[in-house]
């Protein structure tokens, strides 16, 4: 059996209490973003997954009452019969999603325990006849060629001497530490000209920076900057851009087009941005980043991923590995620690 999990982006930590606890029950659990394959159409692989999938489960509160991304998985679940059942994690009655909820018998978990999934897993119905999922187009990529000999022995001679480390690089292993899930392509901005910030409006700047979070998002804003620096034809930020494009970045969060990772980092240029109805974290190839400016979220859900606490001492190597970092230095690790010691909320 397998059922798709509905949500609001803000309640990651549930889903994954709720898919441990099904999985434990010999139930295998669908959801956004953990399985949409890489470089699939999103809604594509999520009508598909709805259709294929045994039960939908919601976990029910204001913010997935309000949400119009939830509304249309719920209504494409209806359409193709396929069943719901709704945890209600809020003491609410559904508004938004009243004519498709309205009718339906709810089970409470305001109390977060789990007789409540108890009573979900009971409460589960059995689908053989369900119908075969749509097909996902996934753009494959051509396998490269093999190294030859001379390009192998260059790969030696620039590791250097075996054991050698420099003092600062951690010991290589040849074993993985745990099956690497696929992480999805990093997207990077196309620079093109955008309009000074001496010339446009402030709509104008906020519409290019919403241009830029919604090609690399989620991204930090120190990036976001610089990018749009790029466009304006100039290569560093000085004190007067950034404070403008400050700025043009609150002026866009009032305005509900961008949003914001809540945590403690002290600063605007560190802060995770994302387009308002999208995931606010996804683990990603490194792409064109530097390992500092990988969202601390986008690391902890890449650890989750490949199903690790975040004390585990394979951690750091695991995100060596993912991200197809050469070495794992003492600064690596460093940074990796802080992510694990990262808390956040959307």
């Amino acid at each position: 059996m397998a059922v798709f999990i509905s949500y609001h982006n803000s309640r990651s930590e549930t889903v994954e209490h709720v898919v441990r606890y099904l999985q434990r029950h010999g139930i295998e659990a669908w959801y956004a973003p953990r399985n949409i394959p890489p470089g699939a159409t999103w809604d594509e692989a999520i009508v598909s997954a709805i259709r294929s999938s045994e039960a939908l489960v919601l976990l029910f509160d204001a913010s997935a009452d309000a949400s119009k991304q939830i509304k249309r998985e719920i209504h494409t679940a209806d359409e193709h019969g396929i069943p719901i059942r709704w945890l209600r994690l809020e003491q609410i009655q559904p508004s938004g999603l009243e004519f498709f909820l309205g009718m339906t018998q709810w089970i409470d978990w305001l109390d977060a325990r789990d007789e409540a999934l108890e009573q979900l897993v009971a409460s589960l119905p059995s689908r053989k006849d369900a119908p075969p999922p749509i097909p996902v187009h996934v753009p494959v990529e051509p396998e490269e060629e093999a190294p030859g000999e001379e390009a192998r022995a260059e790969e030696a001679e620039e590791a250097g001497p075996a054991g050698e480390s420099g003092g600062v690089d951690r010991d290589v292993t040849t074993e993985p530490v745990s099956t690497a899930p696929v992480l999805a392509p990093y997207t990077e901005w196309t620079p093109h000209p955008l309009p000074p910030m001496n010339e446009a409006s402030w709509d104008d700047v906020v519409d290019g920076l919403v241009e830029i979070i919604g090609v690399e998002g989620p991204v930090l804003a120190h990036r976001v900057f610089q990018l749009y620096t790029r466009g304006m034809g100039g290569h560093r930020m000085g004190s007067t851009t950034t404070e403008e494009l400050q700025y043009a970045l609150e002026r866009g969060l009032r305005q509900g087009r961008i949003a914001k990772v809540k945590d403690y980092l002290r600063g605007q240029l560190n802060k995770t941005l994302y387009i308002p109805g999208t995931p606010p974290a996804v683990p990603r190839q490194l792409g064109p980043r530097q390992l500092a400016e990988v969202p601390r979220s986008e690391i902890q859900q890449l650890v989750r991923n490949r199903g690790l606490e975040f004390d585990s001492p394979d951690v750091p190597r695991a995100v060596q590995e993912q991200l197809g970092l050469k070495r794992l230095t003492d600064k690596t690790v460093e940074f990796v620690s802080e992510c694990m010691e990262y808390h956040h909320r959307v």
